[in-house]
C-alpha cells in the first residue's frame, strides 16, 4: 500500500470517528446529555491542551473539570450557561481570525459545524454538567414491573 493510499484510509477513519462522535438522533429541541453528547466532543478536541495533564495544559485552562469549564477566569468564563454569547469557548470554536480560533489549525482534531451547533445548543439549554460516570455513587435501580408476579424466581 502507498503513502498516500495509507493517509487516505487515515483521513477518511478520522473523519468517520468524528462524525460518530455527534449523534445524528438528536433533534433541534431535545436535550444534550453533557455525559454522552459533550464530553466525547471536549475529550477528542480539547483535553490534549485543556485537560488533566498539567505537562500538556495551555493557558492554564482544564475544561475536563466543573471549575474548569464555568469559573470566574478574571471577568469572563470558558462556559456560562444559558449564554452562548458570553462564554468565551465558544466564541473561541466560531471565531474567524485564525489566532483566536480553538482548536488551532495544526490540531490534530477539528470541530465539525455540527459538534459546534451541538456545544451552541448545550450552552444554552443551560450546560448542565456531570462527573464521569465511574465517579458517580452507584444506585440501584428499581425493579421492573411484571404481569405476573409467580414468574421470576431470582
Amino acid at each position: 500500500m502507498t503513502a498516500t493510499a495509507t493517509r487516505r484510509i487515515t483521513i477518511a477513519s478520522v473523519l468517520a470517528v468524528t462524525a460518530l462522535a455527534v449523534p445524528a438522533r438528536l433533534s433541534a429541541d431535545e436535550s444534550i446529555d453533557f455525559s454522552r453528547d459533550i464530553r466525547p466532543i471536549l475529550s477528542d478536541a480539547c483535553f490534549q491542551c485543556h485537560g488533566p495533564d498539567a505537562n500538556t495544559r495551555q493557558a492554564e485552562l482544564r475544561l475536563d473539570t466543573r471549575d474548569g469549564l464555568f469559573g470566574d477566569r478574571g471577568g469572563y468564563a470558558a462556559v456560562v450557561p444559558e449564554q452562548p454569547d458570553e462564554s468565551e469557548a465558544i466564541r473561541r470554536i466560531t471565531a474567524a481570525e485564525p489566532d483566536e480560533r480553538m482548536p488551532p489549525a495544526d490540531a490534530d482534531v477539528q470541530l465539525t459545524a455540527a459538534q459546534i451547533e451541538l456545544l451552541k445548543r448545550w450552552v444554552k439549554q443551560g450546560a448542565h454538567w456531570r462527573q464521569h460516570w465511574s465517579l458517580e455513587p452507584v444506585v440501584r435501580p428499581d425493579l421492573p414491573a411484571v404481569a405476573n408476579a409467580d414468574w421470576p424466581h431470582n
